[in-house]
């Protein structure tokens, strides 16, 4: 079932059967009925009162009963068939709304930003958030020719904020998001990650792809009855001395395990985290009657706090902001606030939403660039919601 989702035609009800309609035209078929017989009848024939009577009116009622009885059956049929659109039209959108709003958990979520002192009040239009704008900004804290040991202190830090969600998890599947000079050092990497993550009696199984990867890479697991946790490390870090053309950043994000629900027993509900919903990903000329198509089956005139966007121009985000009827004091630019894009921004810009969304409790949405001039939409919700409005 693929983006976008298909309008549906209503069918149209038949028209209501005119009563005033038809007695004219019992009226018209009696009168012509009977003047017809009177005109036929044969002269000097006997005129039985009872045959008289009986082929004089019987005659026009039967064929008004005819006329009157094939008419019916049809209205019938027309009835029928538009019960059954409207039945078989709600099944297929309901099929198509269940699609459209199937998720991801989220049990956890954290960033790791250059040149940035936290994100408290970031849910807030009132903050002043960061101005990077144009420039590209690293951790002054981390060395880049560290090699092993700057992987490792990064994966210190995505342990002790993640320690307390992992405490519970036997089986952990991790996968490593790395910029285009990590990958040359994924091995150093699954070897530190499996080490440390793998605590105690907890299964790990590591797995290396591109931070270029699109987030809808999440959508094959939207789609799973089972699977097991999932940490997702994504990292754009400056490699060497040559020109730095991005930010550094990283993003830690824990998807909580899925279990086939047993048909006999409600599963429980998680108290805490958030959920991403099914992204869209549209191009250019698209964008439009995509984000209306989106908007409809998943925010469908629920309040949003917050726009994350990451590589889109002005225009895209005045354009989605205002469907969303988001304050543009809300518009979180992350080009803006944590400089220059790097392959892992959209994944930083996913995680800030989801850490933001799960603090405050409020709906978030997500607009990010895509490779090849697309932008995927999607949209974060809260399981712990903001009931203090």
């Amino acid at each position: 079932m693929p983006w976008p989702i298909p309008v549906l035609v209503d069918p149209q009800p038949p028209k209501r059967m005119d009563w005033r309609l038809w007695v004219a035209i019992f009226i018209a078929v009696l009168g012509i009925g009977s003047a017809a017989v009177l005109y036929l009848w044969p002269q000097g024939r006997h005129t039985d009162p009872v045959m008289f009577w009986n082929v004089l009116f019987g005659l026009p009622v039967g064929a008004f009963l005819v006329i009157f009885g094939l008419a019916f059956d049809r209205w019938l049929d027309a009835r029928l068939k538009f019960r059954e659109g409207t039945l078989e039209n709600a099944r297929l959108n309901g099929l198509w709304q269940g699609w459209a709003n199937r998720y991801v958990d989220v049990v956890h979520a954290t960033t790791f930003l250059a040149e940035t002192q936290g994100t408290d009040g970031w849910e807030s239009g009132e903050t002043v958030l960061p101005i990077h704008f144009g420039r590209a900004c690293g951790f002054g804290w981390l060395d880049p020719k560290a090699g092993d040991e700057r992987i490792q202190t990064l994966l210190d830090l995505v342990v002790d904020r993640m320690s307390d969600a992992l405490a519970q998890i036997p089986t952990l599947e991790i996968v490593l998001l790395l910029d285009e000079g990590s990958m040359g050092e994924s091995r150093q990497w699954e070897k530190i990650a499996r080490e440390k993550l793998s605590r105690g009696k907890r299964q790990v199984e590591v797995r290396t792809l591109p931070a270029s990867t699109s987030l809808s890479f999440l959508q094959t697991r939207m789609d799973q009855d089972m699977g097991p946790a999932q940490l997702l490390l994504a990292f754009q870090l400056w490699h060497g001395t040559g020109s730095r053309t991005y930010s550094e950043g990283g993003a830690a994000i824990l998807l909580r395990p899925k279990v086939k629900a047993k048909p006999y027993r409600i599963p429980d509900a998680p108290g805490t985290g958030g959920r991403m919903f099914r992204p869209m990903v549209s191009g250019e000329d698209e964008l439009e009657a995509d984000s209306r198509n989106l908007m409809n089956l998943q925010v469908d005139g629920k309040h949003v706090r917050n726009l994350w966007s990451s590589g889109l121009d002005e225009a895209a985000l005045a354009n989605i902001g205002n469907r969303l009827s988001v304050d543009y004091e809300c518009f979180r630019n992350m080009d803006t606030c944590l400089g220059l894009p790097g392959s892992a921004s959209s994944w930083i810009t996913l995680a800030l939403a989801l850490d933001i969304g799960i603090r405050c409790g409020e709906r978030q949405f997500v607009a990010v660039k895509e490779e090849g001039e697309k932008t995927l939409q999607c949209l974060v919700d809260s399981l712990v919601k903001d009931v203090s409005k």
